[in-house]
C-alpha cells in the first residue's frame, strides 16, 4: 500500500524576521514537527513482518451451520445497527469541517490601493506613495516607500526604484506589488506640474522644515526652493518640496521632509490630524487598520479619486522603515520585511494578494499593544504562511490564543502554530466560511506572556553581543517608539 506524501516546502529564510529568531520560534522549528504545516494527510505506519498463523480445518458440515448461525444473526442486528449508526454520526463531533461546508459566507474588506510614482528634473523617480481606501470608502492610509528600498531578484537594479527606469510605470508598479505581495486598482505617474495638479484640492497646508528645500533646474543648477521653519505651502510649493532632489542629497535626508509634508497633505480636510509617521512599528496604522469583514465600495476610477477619498476620513501616513545596505550597493536601503507585510495586512487587507500556498490568515489583536500584534505577525510570516487581515479588535483578551479556522487548509495551520503563538492556542472551528481567508487568529494573554519572554530573551543576547569592542556607525529611519 502506498501513501502519498504532500511536498514539503522549506521555510522562509530568517532574514523575513529581521533578527534573531525569538527561542518561542526557534524551539518550534528544532522540534519533530514537518518544515512546513501539515495538509492533515497521515504519515505511514513503519512496515510490520507478517505474522504465520496456524490455519484450522473446518469440516464441510461444521461449516455450514456456522454459515447459517452468521447469517441468521446478521439479519437480526442490520436494525440495531442502522439505528446506532445513525445516532454515531449525528452527535460526533470529528470532521467538523463538513459543517463549515454549509456555513455562512463572508468576503474580505473592499480596499482598494493605487501607486503614484513622482519624478524630477531629470526624469528620475525621486517618490514612490501607496495609497488605500478603507472600505467605507472615506479615509485609509498612505505608506512613503523610499526610492533606493533593497529587492531581491529584480534584474533591474536592487533598489524597487530601478524598476522604472528600465520599464516605465507598468514595471515599477510590478516591484511594488511584489514588495507588498498586493494587486494594484490604479497607478500614475507624474512630474513636478502634474503633481501640483494633483494637490490642488487639498489647498495651502502647514509644515515644519528642518532645513532649506533645494532643488535642480533644468540647465542643473541648485536652486532654493523653500526656507526652513515653519513654512504655510501653497499647492506649487508642496509639489516642488516633493520632487526636489539636490544634488549629493541622500535619500535619508529627503524622507523626513517628505513624511511631514505628506501627513499635512492628507489631514486637510479630515477634521483632523493624519496619525504621525514617527511611531512605533505597528501602531501608527491602529486607529485605521481594517480587521471586520465584508465588502465595500468600487475602487474610485483614478490616483485623483484616491487622494480626495483618503482625505476625507480618518487617514495615517507611514514612512516604511529602512536602514543603509552599502553591501547591496550605493543608495540602497534595507526594509523591515515583517514590517511591510503588517503594513499591508492592516491597511489594504482586501488587495493581498498571497504568491505561496501557505494558508491565509487573519490575526486580530485585543491587547492594545501593537507590539504583541507585530511579534505575531513575525511568527506567521516566518513559518511560511500568509498574513492576509491584521489589526487590533475590541472585547477581552482570552486567557488561551484562539486557532479558529475556516476549512481544512486552516485546520491543518491552526495544529501547526500552537506552539508558536502562545504555547497554549486553542484549535476551534468557526462558524463562517470566508472567501480567501483560511484561518483567524485571536491572541491570547498566553501569547502575551511569550512574547515578553521572547522580549527578555532578546534583550539579554543583545546585551552579551554588545559587550564586544567595536564601532558601528549608521543611520536609521524609522518610527519611534
Amino acid at each position: 500500500m502506498t501513501i502519498d506524501l504532500p511536498p514539503v516546502a522549506q521555510p522562509a529564510p530568517p532574514l523575513l524576521y529581521g533578527g534573531p529568531l525569538p527561542p518561542s520560534l526557534a524551539a518550534t522549528l528544532d522540534d519533530d514537527r514537518p518544515d512546513t504545516p501539515p495538509t492533515g494527510t497521515p504519515r505511514p505506519e513503519a512496515a510490520v513482518a507478517p505474522v504465520r498463523r496456524r490455519t484450522r480445518i473446518v469440516r464441510p458440515q461444521r461449516a455450514m451451520a456456522v454459515v447459517a448461525v452468521v447469517a441468521l444473526v446478521a439479519v437480526a442486528t442490520i436494525p440495531v445497527l442502522v439505528a446506532w449508526g445513525v445516532r454515531t454520526i449525528a452527535n460526533s463531533k470529528e470532521g467538523r469541517t463538513s459543517v463549515l461546508r454549509s456555513a455562512p459566507r463572508a468576503v474580505l474588506p473592499s480596499t482598494p490601493a493605487a501607486l503614484l510614482v513622482v519624478t524630477g528634473s531629470d526624469g528620475a523617480v525621486v517618490g514612490l506613495t501607496l495609497l488605500a481606501v478603507a472600505p467605507s470608502g472615506s479615509g485609509g492610509g498612505a505608506i512613503i516607500i523610499p526610492v533606493g528600498t533593497q529587492v531581491t531578484g529584480s534584474s533591474a537594479g536592487p533598489r524597487v526604484g530601478d524598476a522604472f527606469r528600465s520599464g516605465g510605470l507598468d514595471a515599477q508598479a510590478a516591484a511594488i506589488e511584489g514588495l507588498f505581495g498586493v494587486t494594484l486598482s490604479a497607478k500614475q505617474v507624474v512630474d513636478r506640474a502634474g503633481l501640483e495638479a494633483l494637490l490642488e484640492p487639498a489647498g495651502s497646508v502647514s509644515v515644519t522644515l528642518k532645513d532649506p528645500v533645494v532643488g535642480i533646474t533644468s540647465s542643473g543648477k541648485d536652486e532654493l526652493l523653500v526656507g526652513a521653519g515653519v513654512r504655510r505651502l501653497v499647492p506649487a510649493d508642496a509639489a516642488a518640496v516633493l520632487a526636489a532632489a539636490k544634488s549629493g542629497e541622500t535619500e535619508l535626508a529627503r524622507l523626513p521632509r517628505t513624511s511631514a509634508l505628506w501627513s499635512a497633505l492628507i489631514a486637510q480636510r479630515t477634521g483632523g490630524d493624519a496619525a504621525s509617521s514617527t511611531t512605533a512599528p505597528g501602531a501608527s496604522t491602529a486607529s485605521t487598520a481594517t480587521t471586520t469583514l465584508g465588502g465595500g465600495p468600487e475602487p474610485p476610477p483614478d490616483v485623483a479619486g484616491y487622494l480626495g477619498a483618503i482625505r476625507s476620513g480618518p487617514a495615517v501616513v507611514v514612512m516604511l522603515s529602512v536602514t543603509p545596505a552599502p553591501a547591496a550597493g550605493p543608495d540602497v536601503l534595507a526594509p523591515n520585511n515583517i514590517e511591510i507585510r503588517l503594513l499591508a495586512a492592516e491597511l489594504m487587507p482586501g488587495s493581498v494578494s498571497p504568491a505561496g500556498e501557505g494558508a491565509r490568515i487573519r490575526i486580530l489583536n485585543p491587547t492594545g499593544d501593537p507590539a504583541v500584534l507585530s511579534d505575531a505577525a513575525g511568527a506567521v510570516v516566518y513559518l511560511g504562511f500568509n498574513l492576509v487581515v491584521a489589526g487590533p479588535t475590541s472585547g477581552p483578551v482570552p486567557a488561551r490564543t484562539q486557532l479558529e479556522y475556516h476549512n481544512d487548509k486552516g485546520r491543518g495551520a491552526a495544529e501547526f502554530l500552537t506552539g508558536s503563538l502562545g504555547g497554549s492556542a486553542e484549535v476551534v472551528p468557526s462558524e463562517l466560511q470566508v472567501d480567501g481567508l483560511d484561518l483567524t487568529v485571536t491572541l491570547g494573554e498566553d501569547f502575551v506572556r511569550q512574547t515578553l519572554a521572547d522580549r527578555a530573551a532578546r534583550t539579554t543576547t543583545t546585551a552579551e553581543v554588545t559587550t564586544v569592542p567595536t564601532t558601528i556607525t549608521s543611520t536609521t529611519v524609522k518610527r519611534k517608539p
